[in-house]
């Protein structure tokens, strides 16, 4: 059975994969995703990101985490956002999906990306956060 594949997020791993990456020492494998929106999305209290990650030879299966990075003490989060994920020894393909949740918890804006990772890199995606279409402008 897989293991989970554990992360950490916030500030200090952000400053932390930038400064190890920065310096050339980086021995763990560090994810920093940038997130933007269209400044027309509802405020966002917070995102719920899910990390799939399919080893690179197969053998280690499919490793699943997910974390919710919650609002800032003062207030919606403003876009553009950025966070990080630092990463046990994994290396593989790597499937980001991050929802941005509104004030009642509701889903404001999605975005998913997929990247390969390695271990001991710090690997930087965009994500381009974009409003669900709501069921009655997608047509029958």
């Amino acid at each position: 059975m897989a293991h989970p594949l554990r992360i950490k997020t916030g500030m200090a791993a952000l400053a932390l994969a930038l400064a190890l990456a920065a310096s050339g020492c980086a021995k763990d494998t560090y994810l920093v995703v940038d997130l933007t929106g269209s400044p027309d999305l509802p405020p966002i209290k917070s995102f719920e990101v899910n990390l799939t990650l399919t080893s690179v030879d197969g053998d280690g299966g499919v490793l699943r985490a997910a974390d919710v990075i919650p609002k800032k003490p003062d207030g919606p989060i403003k876009l553009p956002a950025s966070m990080a994920f630092r990463l046990d020894s994994e290396e593989g393909t790597l499937q980001v999906d991050a929802t941005a949740l509104g004030l009642l918890d509701e889903t404001v804006a999605t975005a998913s990306q997929t990247t390969s990772i390695m271990h001991s890199q710090t690997w930087h995606i965009a994500l381009m956060l974009e409003a669900p279409i709501a069921a009655s402008a997608a047509g029958p």
